[in-house]
């Protein structure tokens, strides 16, 4: 609850160009660009490789859970020739951006391995140039105004999805680069303690079980 509280006061709402809640130090505005003005967007090849035996893993919308989890473990995967062949255009990278087209449409997940694998078609590869933080855009595009933004993109038919244009197109406020990371610490820091949390609830659970097995007839 207090990510999500936080996610909407420490981003500019809609008509504003600084956000309800903000670090003590920075007084400037914000400024707004498209995420093609700072981030390289693109999607792999549109083909569906075939799965070996041994190889490298291909990860779709389905592999992605918790907070920012990737199920690599459990992933389909493709030889090396169907990876190579795929990503000429795009790669996923350690500190891209991945955000669902299709299915779990505007997830998004920030890339901590730097393991190689292949990201589907149905995700867009978003990588950040210089002059933006990473951390700081995966939260921005977990936050209540630009959600919308992609909701008013999202192109009905039989299977609803977001364009590559599109998301190129979706426009994000943002401060200096020390305070975009200054951002970016401070909802990473939420999450750990997020995930802190759910891991001690869990073994209590796990506990709970146990002494209800043990402690009746």
């Amino acid at each position: 609850n207090v990510k999500k509280s936080m996610l909407d006061k420490m981003f500019p709402k809609a008509g504003a160009d600084v956000p309800e809640v903000r670090f003590g130090l920075w007084r400037e505005k914000w400024h707004g660009n498209l995420i093609k003005d700072f981030c390289k967007v693109g999607d792999i090849d549109h083909r569906m490789p075939p799965s070996v035996s041994f190889g490298i893993p291909y990860v779709m919308t389905g592999d992605f859970y918790g907070i920012n989890s990737i199920n690599f473990e459990n992933a389909k995967l493709v030889s090396n020739e169907d990876y190579e062949q795929l990503t000429k255009k795009i790669k996923p990278e350690f500190g891209d951006l991945l955000m669902a087209r299709y299915a779990s449409i505007g997830m998004v997940r920030y890339v901590e391995t730097r393991d190689r694998f292949l990201v589907s078609y149905s995700c867009a590869i978003i990588k950040p140039f210089e002059l933006m933080d990473g951390k700081y855009l995966f939260y921005y595009m977990q936050s209540f105004e630009l959600q919308k933004q992609i909701k008013l993109v999202i192109n009905t038919g039989s299977q609803p999805n977001v364009g590559i244009d599109s998301i190129k197109n979706l426009k994000v406020l943002s401060p200096s680069k020390i305070e975009q990371t200054k951002i970016g610490q401070f909802f990473q820091n939420l999450d750990t303690l997020i995930a802190q949390n759910q891991k001690a609830l869990d073994q209590l659970k796990n506990l709970k079980q146990a002494l209800l097995h043990k402690m009746f007839v």
